[in-house]
């Protein structure tokens, strides 16, 4: 289930036997209903489903509190922390950001269990809540380590899109890729 502000009305889009079903959300109303229009309109939906479990991740749009919110046996996933990130960016009053992390701190206190990417998220947020917290490293998939092309030089580089901060797990990757490199060498 996905909320799309872009929508004119609701679609679902069936894809391999999987069913995505994108909610028409206004972002005005969002805002303006201190994010309980969706967190009532998921619980709609949710109620037509009824599934085993929600998970809603990104504490910055509040999925993780829609879920937690939601009736059902939830899994928050937390992959920034906005007391971090409204200290980076110098948030004002005003900001939605202030709004979120509202809803991020209830999110917490509240969540039984909660994911995070990096034993550094975890031990940012553990002060914070009493649930239970499971750290999932971000995947790479073996799919990008295929030689799909010819590389004008013999070591195995990689280009790292993001923010860099150390709850991004940066020091994994890095640790990550001297293995890759490692089975590199063996396979050439």
């Amino acid at each position: 289930m996905c909320f799309e502000p872009g929508l004119s009305e609701d679609q679902i889009i069936e894809d391999q036997g999987l069913l995505v079903h994108f909610l028409r959300i206004p972002r005005r109303v969002t805002s303006l209903s201190l994010l309980q229009y969706p967190r009532l309109r998921l619980a709609r939906e949710l109620r037509k489903l009824n599934p085993d479990i929600v998970h809603g991740h990104h504490a910055e749009a509040g999925w993780p509190y829609y879920a937690i919110t939601s009736g059902y046996p939830a899994v928050a996933g937390i992959h920034n922390f906005l007391p971090v990130l409204m200290r980076m960016h110098r948030n004002g009053v005003l900001s939605t950001t202030r709004l979120f992390r509202v809803f991020e701190a209830y999110t917490l206190r509240n969540a039984r269990y909660i994911t995070v990417d990096s034993r550094h998220m975890q031990d940012l947020i553990r002060p914070e809540t009493r649930g239970q917290i499971s750290v999932i490293p971000n995947c790479v998939c073996d799919l990008f380590f295929a030689k799909t092309r010819h590389v004008e030089t013999s070591q195995p580089s990689l280009a790292f899109v993001g923010i860099m901060r150390r709850e991004k797990g940066l020091d994994t990757l890095l640790k990550a890729l001297r293995q890759v490199k490692v089975s590199y060498r063996k396979s050439c």
